[in-house]
């Protein structure tokens, strides 16, 4: 081979190694977060948006980091700070009636992709949402860690090629029953969890579904839950919800051979295929769907409550 192929075929090995080593190291050809980046993120969001610190905080202290065990997201993190506010109470408390009292908080912070997704100040008061978090919520976050933990040991399906099941997606019907996406890599599966939460959590009854209206595709999918009232203006259909702090906000449902209406969460198995012809402004809702844009709601659940 003379010595100017030899050259080539160099070149073209190395262009070929460094290709791979990219593919490697950036799969999905997003940036990857180290954990000192991501914790810097982390302490400037809490100065820069945490309405509890913004409005009196001070002495922010970093004191733990956790790495996050989830499918797909190598820099997820949880980062715990301590901080200082001069009054008591959460949020921005402008206007309003405050005791003048040193007050120590901790505010767990969780960073997705270098992205903000929880941020929540002594267990109590979401600090994105700016709103205490309730009491049933606490709970529901009991479940979800609950579930998340005991996925392997809850389930009746084998893992197969060396899989984990991991759980990717919780949607809590209500304070009892829950419907949970986990998959093994390879294998991806829908259960109905029937749960109670006195002392701790109790799983009652883990099901995996075999049917057609629950499925993996639009649980996955699912990025939009809110609890509302049903209206029809102008002859479409409309949810009316509310958050903390805002006038009513409402979305344009779009029902499809799809959408399943749950009427009765005990017997779930049997819900069918929406009627909008049964409803009836006011009714109370809580759906789960896909946003299709600011004022569009793809329905893939509908529970009246």
């Amino acid at each position: 081979m003379q010595t100017k192929d030899i050259i080539i075929f160099i070149i073209i090995i190395v262009l070929i190694g460094g290709a791979a080593f990219l593919v490697f190291n950036n799969k999905t050809g997003s940036e990857f977060y180290t954990l000192e980046e991501s914790r810097t993120i982390a302490s400037n969001w809490i100065k820069e948006n945490s309405p509890t610190y913004r409005y009196d905080g001070s002495k922010l202290n970093f004191k733990e980091s956790y790495e996050l065990d989830l499918v797909d997201c190598e820099d997820c993190y949880q980062f715990l700070f301590s901080f200082q506010s001069n009054h008591g109470g959460y949020g921005d408390r402008t206007g309003k009636m405050v005791t003048q009292v040193i007050t120590d908080h901790e505010i767990l912070v969780t960073i997705e992709h270098g992205e903000v997704t929880k941020a929540v100040t002594d267990s109590k008061f979401n600090e994105i949402e700016g709103e205490l978090i309730s009491s049933s919520e606490i709970k529901l976050t009991d479940v979800e860690e609950y579930l998340k933990n005991n996925i392997c040991d809850l389930t009746d399906r084998e893992e197969v090629l060396g899989g984990q099941f991991m759980v990717y997606k919780i949607l809590f019907l209500n304070d009892q029953v829950a419907l949970v996406e986990y998959e093994d890599g390879h294998k991806a599966y829908v259960a109905r969890v029937d749960f109670e939460m006195n002392q701790g959590v109790t799983v009652d009854k883990f099901t995996t579904l075999e049917s057609d209206k629950f499925t993996v595709e639009k649980i996955s999918q699912v990025d939009f839950k809110e609890t509302g009232n049903l209206t029809k203006p102008e002859g479409e259909w409309t949810l009316v919800y509310e958050k903390p702090g805002q006038p009513a906000l409402t979305k344009n449902l779009e029902i499809t051979e799809d959408s399943i209406c749950i009427n009765e969460v005990s017997d779930l198995e049997n819900s069918e295929v929406c009627n909008t012809d049964n409803w009836e402004v006011g009714d109370r809702v809580k759906v789960f769907g896909k946003e299709l844009n600011e004022e569009e709601i793809k329905v893939w659940f509908l529970k009246f409550n």
